[in-house]
């Protein structure tokens, strides 16, 4: 059975050996990329839980992080009132474990780098937003 989430064949995959030095683009569909440094930082308190509109994964081999915030900037302009767009890999600490892709869906206020905390276990981050931050 695929983890691949709904629509996420509009978009192509690529393997994330093949693109680790890839340059983010600075926007994407009317959301401004949030100066965070890429690896080691995830969303704070401030964001998570509370302003989580809608949560998703795929397996690493389906993106890479250029394509997985695409993604992740796609559904959240789905949802009205969502300001920002997160993606990053991880491990789940679910109990299939592993690492994944994750995205999250927030709304409210400016997102800001303060709106972020330090986890070494986080690469590819990416942070769309489409409050002027």
């Amino acid at each position: 059975m695929s983890m691949r989430p709904p629509n996420s064949d509009t978009l192509p995959a690529a393997n994330t050996a093949d693109n680790n030095n890839t340059v983010a683009r600075n926007e994407i569909n009317g959301f401004k990329r949030l100066d965070i440094p890429s690896d080691g930082y995830i969303s704070g308190h401030s964001l998570f839980p509370r302003r989580v509109m809608a949560g998703y994964h795929a397996e690493p081999h389906e993106y890479d992080a250029d394509s997985w915030a695409a993604y992740i900037v796609e559904k959240c302009k789905g949802f009205g009132g969502a300001t920002t767009a997160v993606s990053f890999s991880a491990i789940n600490s679910g109990d299939t474990g592993g690492r994944f892709w994750i995205g999250y869906a927030f709304s409210g206020r400016d997102t800001t780098v303060a709106d972020f905390e330090e986890d070494d276990e986080v690469h590819g981050l990416r942070v769309y937003t489409s409050e002027s931050s």
